[in-house]
């Protein structure tokens, strides 16, 4: 993770939505889970340049966001039919929110559906002795750099908001068939060493929202969290000490 490129205004960072990749646009024609351009499509070839340090906690929210807006991006890719008509836009003219729980927008705060990311626990856990990767990065060694890796596994709630009941399940089922359809990607060719929807929540009202309905979906992932360290001058050998 550490060799790759990072672009300014990493999504989801700062609390802002602002700076959202532009959505991918989906040829016309329904695009679906068994289509060969379905993973294209999500631009999952495209998340690992979110950020040059590799995987962080304040990007896994990007990251989960960066799928299901480009996935709401087109309607060709949603796949319930009543459902289509919520596109996603990254301006005022989007018929759907998404943001991450601690986001705020007062010219959106009334808009229905919404898809709002919660960012869980993110436990650390080591894998080698002293989180030591040396015996593994043998060039980095012979530089004179340490390196160091950890696994994270951590978790986000993605809360599917919606003002009518059925809607609310339609919704909470359209991502939670989007990220499983996608999870075997997910895990082969992209930040996570591990991905999968755990679960997909009770239906209930929001007790600070009034009238608002909701379906919580639950993931867990796995990512390397890697650093190093390189001296800025060769190590004290030998020294002097005189007495007067």
């Amino acid at each position: 993770m550490g060799n790759e490129t990072c672009p300014p205004g990493p999504v989801g960072v700062n609390g802002t939505q602002t700076d959202l990749n532009a959505p991918v646009t989906a040829p016309t024609g329904p695009v679906g889970p068994g289509s060969p351009g379905y993973t294209q499509y999500h631009n999952l070839n495209d998340l690992h340049t979110l950020c040059q340090y590799g995987m962080s906690p304040s990007l896994t929210s990007a990251v989960l966001m960066t799928i299901v807006s480009n996935h709401f991006a087109n309607p060709n890719l949603i796949m319930t039919e009543n459902l289509q008509q919520y596109v996603y836009r990254t301006d005022s003219t989007t018929k759907i929110r998404i943001v991450q729980n601690t986001h705020f927008d007062p010219t959106q705060a009334g808009l229905y559906p919404a898809i709002v990311f919660t960012r869980g626990e993110q436990v650390p856990s080591r894998i080698t002795i002293g989180d030591d990767l040396g015996a593994i990065d043998k060039r980095a060694q012979q530089l004179g750099i340490s390196s160091y890796v950890r696994m994270i596994t951590g978790s986000h709630t993605i809360m599917c908001t919606t003002e009518a009941d059925g809607e609310a399940e339609d919704l909470a089922l359209e991502v939670f068939d989007c990220l499983n359809f996608l999870s075997p990607a997910l895990r082969l060719r992209n930040p996570f060493h591990d991905f999968q929807v755990t679960k997909l929540g009770v239906l209930g009202v929001l007790e600070d929202q009034g009238n608002i309905i909701a379906v919580p979906i639950t993931v867990t992932y796995v990512y390397e969290y890697a650093w190093a360290l390189q001296p800025l001058a060769p190590a004290l050998k030998t020294f002097n000490l005189s007495v007067s």
